[in-house]
């Protein structure tokens, strides 16, 4: 058998590239998500009033409050913050090849 370790970072800690890459994925993400028929898109005039809001400011502070956590090159790693009620409070589960990991 062989081990493999795969190291896994925050937003602050990676370099200046992968965070730019972190940026332009979440902002196509929040922009595959929008939807003028939901409520919560309703305080935006149009696509575009959405799209403009989309600066790298709004899209930093929405990764950082969400605690994404990613790859070296900026590319999302697929994680599982439990928290409040939940019988798993306080675990972070990451999704590698369909098996699931607990981080520390």
């Amino acid at each position: 058998m062989k081990t493999i370790e795969i190291k896994i970072y925050s937003f602050n800690e990676l370099n200046e590239e992968a965070k730019q890459n972190a940026i332009i994925n979440h902002r196509d993400f929040e922009d595959s998500i929008y939807d003028p028929n939901d409520e919560f898109y309703s305080c935006y005039e149009d696509y575009e009033d959405f799209y403009n809001s989309l600066d790298d400011d709004y899209i930093t502070e929405n990764i950082l409050i969400n605690e994404y956590l990613f790859f070296n090159d900026g590319s999302l790693c697929n994680s599982t913050t439990y928290t409040g009620k939940h019988p798993k409070a306080g675990i972070t589960e990451i999704e590698i090849f369909k098996n699931t990991y607990i981080i520390d």
